[in-house]
């Protein structure tokens, strides 16, 4: 019934052909027909996307109670689509295995329009995918693997970069220091609106509904990062993720803000793990502020250290976020008690508050 009511104002037009080569009429017999199904110049709407399907052409059989589709053809969202397949036992069971393949395909065009200033996903795409399906009851019922490859891929109206780097609370005021201090070409890379990213190709499963992406890399001329997540068939997106910030950019970044430097991995770039989610095109980018403190507490934890131990005066430190930071990792959400030095504080904020960073 549900099911029924999904589809009940949706609609198929085009030019449909039925012949039979063999039609029982007997209920008990009508398994062993042989009908023959052509579809041209033909639309719909019964797929959930922003537009129509359109100049669709199939051609079918039904023999036996199975379905054959030699081919099925058509065009969607600027682009176009192949499908061929089998369904076992179409009156019963209804056990699909299908190969679909797209191209040119407009991605904005599956989604409707965002709400101005929203964030957006533009790009073209390929799509090969070997479906199989147990019944026709709900999306849960649908599996798949395959591979997307998307080219002028931009996510408008949201810079990743400088999104992740806002959220870093322990560091406020970044984004206008940096911005300040950068060379004009890194500060543009900090301004942009968008984020433009290279030629994307990834593999894919779909299980329960969603779209599930295993060891992804993306890459822009501002960072790359790699993950794990999924995209629901209802638009929600949950992304876990590293990115990673190139080594000539990392270090004119850590130039402007010497704290960038404790978030630095072996190889020189600066690095964090962080969450995308939301339900398009609401989507967020959550740096892990925790993981963001522990290294920036272990680091300078480890200076006021060295500086004892050589007796010392700590490093100086530079006005701003540098003040800021410190006051964070060194109880300043609580309250700085008066007449404790920095050394006494920061001891024992590492105690306290250091726990290996999240893998």
């Amino acid at each position: 019934a549900d099911m029924a009511r999904q589809f009940a104002d949706k609609e198929v037009k085009g030019k449909l052909r039925v012949t039979s080569g063999k039609l029982m009429l007997d209920p008990k017999e009508i398994y062993n027909s042989a009908v023959f199904i052509t579809l041209s110049k033909a639309m719909t709407n019964v797929v959930p996307i922003n537009e129509a399907i359109d100049s669709i052409d199939m051609k079918a059989e039904i023999i036996s109670g199975d379905l054959t589709i030699e081919s099925l053809t058509g065009n969607v969202a600027g682009g176009s689509f192949m499908l061929k397949g089998a369904v076992k036992d179409i009156f019963l069971d209804q056990k699909t295995d299908a190969e679909v393949s797209l191209y040119g395909l407009k991605i904005a065009g599956l989604f409707p329009a965002a709400t101005p200033g929203k964030p957006i996903f533009k790009g073209s795409a390929a799509l090969n995918a070997r479906v199989f399906a147990a019944g026709f009851k709900s999306p849960e019922a649908l599996s798949a693997s395959g591979n997307i490859k998307i080219d002028k891929a931009v996510l408008k109206n949201m810079n990743i970069l400088t999104a992740a780097l806002e959220k870093i609370e322990v560091l406020p005021g970044l984004v206008p220091k940096l911005t300040s201090k950068l060379p004009e070409h890194y500060k543009e890379m900090l301004k942009d609106r968008d984020t433009s990213f290279n030629p994307i190709s990834l593999d894919f499963n779909v299980e329960n509904g969603n779209i599930v992406f295993q060891e992804v890399m993306i890459e822009s001329d501002a960072f790359y990062l790699t993950g794990k997540g999924y995209v629901g068939f209802n638009g929600d997106i949950k992304a876990r993720s590293d990115i990673f910030i190139p080594k000539d950019l990392s270090e004119a970044l850590i130039e402007a803000v010497r704290e960038l430097s404790y978030l630095q991995n072996a190889q020189g770039l600066i690095t964090m793990p962080a969450e995308i989610e939301g339900s398009y095109p609401d989507i967020s980018i959550k740096p892990d502020l925790d993981y963001v403190i522990q290294k920036l507490a272990a680091a300078k934890g480890r200076e006021l250290l060295e500086s004892l131990f050589k007796k010392s005066r700590p490093v100086e430190k530079e006005p701003n976020v540098s003040d800021t930071a410190e006051q964070h990792i060194s109880g300043g959400r609580e309250g700085k008690k008066e007449g404790t030095s920095p050394e006494e504080a920061i001891i024992k904020t590492i105690f306290d508050i250091i726990r290996p960073p999240k893998q």
